[in-house]
């Protein structure tokens, strides 16, 4: 059962995920990927000042707040943040809009060196 809390606010599931699927309601998975599974572009969500502080090198920088205005490359995508959360938004939001060839960095750009022994790149 879906309950409105607001109109700002959305709607709240009542009795969590088991009822949406009990439902009939669709449920769609996107995966959540270590380093070594990442492929195709990698799409950097961060701000732009947080990007520069650091970023995996060739990582494209769009911010979550415009990635449903701007063109995203054709293929495979890996979406990263700082630790996961904003690049799940920003996979959903693909999602949305039709992308089924998204995948999210299970982690940030300290993880993605830890794994690669790569340096960052700033600026």
């Amino acid at each position: 059962m879906l309950r409105h809390r607001s109109r700002t606010l959305g709607c709240e599931l009542t009795f969590g995920i088991k009822s949406w699927i009990n439902s009939g309601r669709p449920v769609e998975k996107i995966k959540f990927a270590e380093v070594s599974e990442m492929v195709g572009q990698i799409i950097d969500v961060r701000q732009s000042n947080e990007f520069k502080l650091g970023h995996v090198p060739t990582a494209l920088n769009i911010e979550l707040g415009s990635i449903s205005q701007k063109e995203i490359p054709r293929g495979s995508i890996t979406i990263m943040c700082g630790h996961g959360e904003r690049a799940m938004t920003g996979a959903s939001i693909l999602a949305k809009h039709g992308r089924t060839d998204v995948a999210v960095l299970n982690g940030g750009p300290d993880t993605w060196f830890e794994a690669t022994g790569i340096q960052l790149e700033t600026a």
